[in-house]
């Protein structure tokens, strides 16, 4: 692979990686949200 191919792959999980970690992020609040719901309404 060429430098600027490199380049390109190092810049997408620059961006890939903020990303999926956000995503993690929000679904583990809605579980945690669902869990709190279930609980209150116990």
């Amino acid at each position: 692979m060429d430098t600027q191919g490199k380049e390109i792959v190092q810049v997408l999980l620059k961006f890939l990686i903020p990303m999926l970690q956000c995503r993690f992020i929000f679904k583990s609040i809605s579980v945690v949200s669902r869990v709190g719901i279930l609980l209150q309404e116990w």
